[in-house]
């Protein structure tokens, strides 16, 4: 894909987003500041599962593995992920309600201002306090505010993160580290929601295929078996749903394998290194930080050697 025929993020329209607004938009007693921009029809208790590198041009191009989230995609709807198309910028739009560039979680490494350093923002860093770095009221707190309880699953590992507590602070941690046990918690909180008529949101979250992607590749037996299981553990909660309750599939971003021979080793370049201080971001993205009277002569060399 040339970058000019690049899919732009579509905010205010149809991004991830707008995903959970539209959500809490959509609660019998709609969270006020939100919009149903996707057009959600109204329920009480909603679910949304986040699975991580699950992208739909991934899923249309595996109907085989993936018949039953195929399928879906008819009445389903396309959304773009933000920029960059990265799990932690997805996640802080998902807990935030916003794009990238308003909630500041905006790549996999990047700089901290005045420590000459970088910060992994999936592992945070112990020196940077998440409310700086993301002060806003995120998109969970503002529904707690307003009677909305508000779950989030995922694995146990992930409680108390520094990423978690910028983007995903007020929700309830549930946690679970198996497919089994994602599923359970989902059905079974909704299910007690319903029954008591309590207006109740969840955010579950799987990484397993994004994992199995980077480690083998979408092109890979493994991959494809691990689509496989996705496949069937959604199937399976969707067929569990009680009556009156949602639930929404999205990825954070999708997946492509790239060639050997289209791999760029900058180390094996020192001009790419001139004059940059800190590499970040990641192979979607990377974010230059180049020393001060560098950028110039930096803009050269990468330009010359990538156009």
């Amino acid at each position: 894909m040339r970058p000019e025929s690049a899919p732009l993020p579509r905010y205010g329209s149809a991004a991830i987003a707008d995903l959970v607004p539209s959500v809490l938009a959509a609660m019998h007693s709609p969270v006020p500041g939100f919009s149903n921009i996707l057009g959600l029809p109204t329920a009480s208790a909603t679910c949304v599962l986040l699975v991580d590198g699950l992208g739909a041009e991934l899923v249309r191009a595996h109907q085989d593995d993936a018949p039953f989230m195929h399928a879906a995609l008819a009445t389903g709807r396309d959304l773009t992920a933000g920029f960059p198309s990265t799990t932690a910028a997805s996640i802080g739009s998902i807990g935030t309600g916003r794009p990238p560039g308003s909630h500041g979680v905006v790549g996999y490494t990047v700089a901290i201002p005045g420590a000459g350093k970088l910060m992994n923002s999936l592992k945070w860093d112990s020196s940077v306090d998440p409310l700086a770095w993301q002060p806003e009221p995120t998109a969970f707190e503002r529904a707690a505010e307003h009677g909305v309880e508000v779950l989030q699953v995922g694995k146990r590992s992930f409680e108390g993160g520094g990423l978690d507590r910028a983007v995903l602070r007020g929700a309830r941690f549930v946690g679970a580290d198996t497919f089994g046990e994602v599923a359970g918690k989902v059905l079974d909180n909704l299910s007690e929601f319903v029954a008591q008529r309590r207006p109740g949101f969840i955010y579950a979250y799987v990484a397993d295929l994004d994992w199995t992607g980077h480690a083998q590749g979408v092109s890979s037996t493994a991959w494809r078996l691990q689509l496989q299981l996705v496949d069937r553990f959604v199937e399976q909660i969707t067929s569990r749903l009680p009556a009156g309750a949602r639930f929404y599939v999205t990825g954070d971003h999708g997946m492509v394998d790239i060639p050997v021979e289209r791999r760029v080793d900058v180390d094996l370049d020192s001009s790419l290194r001139d004059g940059v201080e800190l590499l970040g971001g990641e192979a979607r993205a990377r974010y230059l930080y180049v020393r001060d009277g560098a950028l110039d002569d930096v803009l050269s060399a990468w330009r010359s050697r990538f156009g």
